[in-house]
């Protein structure tokens, strides 16, 4: 059963929109400029100093240590944290590794330091990209599952280069005696080139076609991809002629600096993302929140509007009794599709609530699709994991924001939404009622929490980059 696209809409547009500035405002800019940057360079340096070459490569890398500082300190939430950590200090790694390079260049008058100390920054930036990388695939898309043997041969496949490479280093006949260093540090870099080549190619396979939440996922690939193959090239032609690599080593920087370039554009988009659908729910949130109690502060009442195409209503329930009869009915009457935020963890707790929860346990077994966003403390509650257990209409996601509301939502079939919250001191209207509900089938209402959920919704997918919405065990 597909999941209704109803409110999701405004959102991709917004962010398809921002995209466009990315890659033409951008990557296609700063492409253009680089390669005119580096056509410069070649003219001019006609002795083959090749002390600015790698000045672009130092500059993009350093915009990718920015950006992964800024999401670092940028109020990102502790778990958060820790899953982008690999990829921060990996790229500081590689940062350190091409300060260390432009410094022989530049300073020290060495056209091409390799090998060089350099490499020993490039190596531990490498360790931690890979750690990223593999946990990131264990994670996208669990429900793509690849058979081995295409995991075998794509490792097959692209072993084919370095070995190819090898090869090719021996008809040359290079000195293995005098080289064996810088043949031994080839070796290491084959390795792990084949390791992330292989990894990248996984990926770009699990990823969903034609979701405009996997952009930072394809140019971070492509990248990666673009490294790799530097790589190859750069140590292949450095280690068998001096002359070639003095005339290629141009070349070999311009694919690093576009390789870096869109490192930073997937970072860049990365935080655009995440920042924008963080501000928007925050926004939506606190208006609902003033909205809601305005309304609660006039005690129970019903209001019904005109509309020519059906009977739009909004009501107030302060009655624990008739809030738990109207979400039962709500929720045995769901034909399509039901979806729940549970702003709080409290909210699986409350002993009002688990009659409801009993009602959904026996709707789960209907051909109805339900949703739910619950916040990642109670990720190892028993009665989720039960009821989950070889269902198929069902699908969970444990979100780690925190809300600016502490409410329940239940919007069913796209039609009717109910807001079950609880009462502060200020707001109980001299009864002892704790708990208050907003019920309406306005459509703009809907519209809005249906809107906010997808966004949550969207929000962890582009966090945890998992694009399955529960892995069953």
């Amino acid at each position: 059963m597909d999941v209704i696209d109803y409110s999701k809409s405004n959102s991709v547009f917004r962010i398809k929109y921002e995209l466009k500035y990315l890659f033409f405002g951008f990557l296609l800019t700063a492409s253009v400029s680089s390669l005119f940057i580096y056509i410069i360079i070649y003219l001019l340096d006609v002795e083959k100093t090749n002390k600015y070459n790698s000045f672009l490569t130092l500059f993009f890398l350093g915009i990718c240590t920015f950006i992964s500082v800024l999401l670092v300190s940028k109020n990102m939430r502790k778990i958060e944290i820790q899953k982008f950590k690999a990829v921060f200090i990996g790229i500081v790694f590689w940062f350190i590794g091409e300060v260390t390079y432009v410094t022989y260049q530049f300073i020290l008058n060495i056209p091409v330091p390799y090998p060089s100390i350099a490499e020993v920054f490039y190596f531990l930036g490498y360790g931690f990209l890979i750690y990223h990388i593999y946990n990131s695939f264990k994670n996208i898309d669990k429900s793509i599952s690849i058979n081995p043997k295409s995991i075998i041969l794509v490792t097959i496949g692209v072993s084919l280069i370095p070995l190819i490479t090898i090869i090719q280093m021996f008809e040359a006949g290079i000195d293995f005696s005098s080289q064996y260093i810088e043949i031994a540090i080839n070796l290491l870099y084959y390795i792990l080139d084949t390791i992330v080549l292989v990894l990248v190619i996984l990926i770009i396979y699990k990823l969903p076609r034609k979701d405009p939440f996997i952009y930072h996922w394809l140019l971070f690939c492509f990248s990666m991809t673009l490294v790799t193959f530097a790589d190859f090239g750069y140590t292949y032609t450095s280690t068998i002629s001096e002359d070639l690599i003095l005339t290629t080593e141009w070349a070999w920087n311009v694919i690093y600096a576009f390789a870096y370039l869109f490192l930073s554009a997937a970072l860049i988009w990365y935080y655009k993302l995440t920042h924008l659908l963080n501000k928007d729910l925050d926004d939506t949130f606190n208006e609902d929140e003033k909205n809601r109690l305005d309304i609660s502060l006039r005690g129970e009442h019903r209001e019904v509007y005109e509309d020519d195409n059906y009977r739009p209503f909004r009501e107030n329930i302060e009655d624990l009794s008739t809030i738990q009869k109207v979400i039962k009915e709500l929720i045995s009457n769901a034909k399509n599709e039901m979806i729940i935020l549970f702003s709080s963890p409290d909210w699986l707790t409350k002993k009002e609530v688990q009659p409801i929860i009993n009602i959904l346990r026996e709707k789960i077994h209907q051909n109805i699709l339900i949703r739910l966003l619950i916040p990642t403390s109670v990720v190892n509650d028993e009665f989720l994991y039960n009821s989950l257990r070889e269902n198929p209409n069902i699908m969970i996601r444990y979100f780690e924001k925190t809300l600016t509301t502490d409410s329940m939502i239940l919007v069913v079939d796209l039609q009717k939404v109910i807001v079950w919250d609880t009462k502060t001191k200020n707001n109980k209207n001299n009864n002892n009622n704790k708990y208050f509900a907003i019920f309406t089938n306005k459509q703009e209402s809907v519209f809005t929490y249906v809107s906010s959920f997808e966004k949550i919704w969207l929000l962890e997918k582009v966090m945890k980059c998992n694009l399955q919405e529960y892995n069953k065990k």
